[in-house]
């Protein structure tokens, strides 16, 4: 499906375990430790990068300072006897800015 408008870019934020510590986790450089806020989010399988950053900084409103692409394979399941597949995804990590965060999401 064409990506035809950026509404179409981000699908859902994903929320576990995992997710949360990479929410809090502090950055340390040569420069020192940073406070960058990480967050992760399913997206449609046609964004690219940069389509990616201009709809988290349009519609939630943060700087982004990197982006991440991860393809999620298809997975089979069986249940009750019966295969059946899990369809796969595309998640991007967003790296926001020193000191931004994005108070929708932030617990």
């Amino acid at each position: 499906m064409p990506i035809n408008s950026l509404y179409d870019v981000i699908k859902s934020v994903k929320f576990s375990e995992k997710t949360e510590l990479l929410k809090n986790m502090k950055v340390t450089s040569k420069d020192g430790e940073k406070d960058k806020k990480k967050y992760v989010l399913v997206v449609s399988k046609d964004a690219t990068k940069l389509l990616i950053q201009k709809a988290v900084e349009k519609f939630l409103s943060a700087g982004v300072d990197k982006v991440n692409v991860i393809n999620v394979k298809p997975s089979t399941r069986v249940f009750r006897g019966k295969k059946g597949v899990v369809s796969g995804y595309k998640k991007a990590i967003v790296t926001l800015k020193e000191g931004q965060q994005i108070p929708e999401f932030s617990s």
